[in-house]
């Protein structure tokens, strides 16, 4: 199991980011599920959906990892991105199998 962290942020690396970023990601590997699942409860503040696989749970940690220290998607990517999944979603639902 990890040893609990606080969030990362670029003002308290004393590393460059990239280089602390780095070590944090490549930790999650060795994490076990229920080391995971308090990290995903620290950094989304909820709890991990039911049956999500673990590789899904460590790469969605490693993308806030990521997020938090280098800085997320722009609100308008965002929305975009949410559209073109609305978009694909509805398309799907509508094309006979």
């Amino acid at each position: 199991m990890h040893k609990h962290h606080s969030a990362l942020t670029i003002r308290d690396l004393k590393a460059p980011p990239t280089t602390e970023l780095a070590r944090r990601l490549a930790d999650l590997k060795s994490w076990d599920l229920e080391a995971l699942c308090k990290e995903w409860q620290r950094l989304f503040r909820n709890k991990v959906p039911l049956n999500l696989p673990q590789y899904i749970l460590r790469g969605m940690i490693a993308y806030r990892l990521q997020a938090n220290a280098l800085g997320d998607l722009d609100s308008n990517y965002i929305k975009y991105l949410n559209q073109v999944a609305d978009h694909h979603h509805e398309y799907s639902r509508d094309t006979p199998e």
